[in-house]
């Protein structure tokens, strides 16, 4: 008798993002913003505000890589240090919507009945607004600053996050596992947490690494408008802004600070993508 043919073993989740180009180009081009913002000071070749007053819209050279804006500033050194702003914009507004909405979706899907009418109608509410025109909102009420920034972008994803974590709690809250504990007298909180909170990770990692470049987009778009960091700081959006008088002139002050913005959205979107398909066990 022919033996039985073993079933193939799925590959594990880091392979299966290694298989995927796109993805592998993502975490490097990732890896590399995350480590040019953190080294700044030291990879750069000068400092952000040092004005060079005899290369004034200079094009690129080899003393400047990337040419000077109209103050005589590198422009390869603000951009380096304007990783920083929106990498820590990207991150940290990012954690304010996943909290709260997370917070808010499990309280919503787990209590259901009134307080989750309640709570989804507020979020409908915050909804009905464009993200951007809620932020321009919500920082022009606050103030111009890089800290109102995060939480004017951080509001605009509390819904997202809160009808996503609602949705996988409604179809958790039926299952056996979690009646059986409901059924042994365990507490509320202790189900949220031990059993249904854990079986929410994947899809909230997922719509993590999707909603970081809507952050870097949203912040670039602030600091164009000028209401989000503000001079002399250097930001990606800031410098577009302080350029477009110069652009068709010259063009590469405007070019510089949007290829970045280009390149780390991108790679960011590639591997939210890769992590959609590897987390999601219908592909496997």
């Amino acid at each position: 008798m022919a033996a039985q043919a073993l079933p193939r073993k799925s590959p594990g989740f880091v392979r299966r993002l290694a298989r995927n180009p796109p993805a592998v180009a993502g975490v490097v081009v990732i890896c590399l913003a995350v480590f040019v913002a953190i080294f700044a000071p030291f990879v750069s070749p000068y400092t952000p505000t040092a004005q060079h007053t005899d290369a004034i819209l200079q094009a690129p050279s080899g003393r400047f890589l990337l040419g000077t804006d109209d103050l005589g500033r590198d422009t390869l050194t603000r951009i380096i240090f304007g990783a920083r702003v929106s990498l820590m914009v990207g991150v940290i507004a990012v954690a304010i919507g996943l909290v709260l909405g997370s917070v808010l979706g499990l309280i919503a899907g787990y209590l259901y009945g009134l307080v989750d009418s309640v709570i989804m109608r507020v979020m409908d509410g915050l909804l009905a607004f464009p993200a951007l025109v809620l932020a321009l909102a919500i920082t022009a009420m606050l103030g111009p600053s890089l800290v109102n920034v995060m939480i004017a972008i951080g509001v605009t994803g509390i819904p997202s996050y809160a009808r996503l974590v609602r949705g996988q709690v409604l179809a958790l809250r039926g299952l056996d596992y979690v009646v059986a504990a409901r059924s042994l007298g365990q507490r509320p909180t202790k189900i949220v947490v031990a059993h249904i909170l854990p079986n929410t990770i994947a899809p909230i990692i997922v719509q993590t690494s999707i909603s970081i470049p809507g952050a870097i987009l949203a912040e670039a778009g602030l600091s164009f408008l000028g209401l989000g960091v503000q001079p002399p700081t250097p930001s990606w959006g800031a410098m577009i802004n302080t350029a477009q008088g110069y652009m068709l002139r010259d063009p590469w002050v405007v070019i510089a600070p949007g290829v970045a913005i280009f390149v780390t959205v991108l790679a960011f979107n590639f591997l939210g993508d890769a992590l959609r398909d590897a987390l999601d066990p219908r592909l496997r």
